[in-house]
């Protein structure tokens, strides 16, 4: 293994994959909290 910095750059297919994985995980918590806006704020009572 080469060292973390030099070999893992975050070229656009790297970038890509996590940006994929990590994206539809995003984009249901973005609904819930649209759909459910007390969860921002639970101590703040409705």
């Amino acid at each position: 293994m080469a060292s973390c910095g030099e070999e893992y750059e975050a070229t656009p297919q790297v970038r890509f994959q996590l940006f994929s994985l990590v994206l539809p995980s995003y984009r249901f918590q973005l609904k819930i909290i649209v759909f459910n806006p007390h969860i921002i704020d639970p101590s703040h009572d409705v």
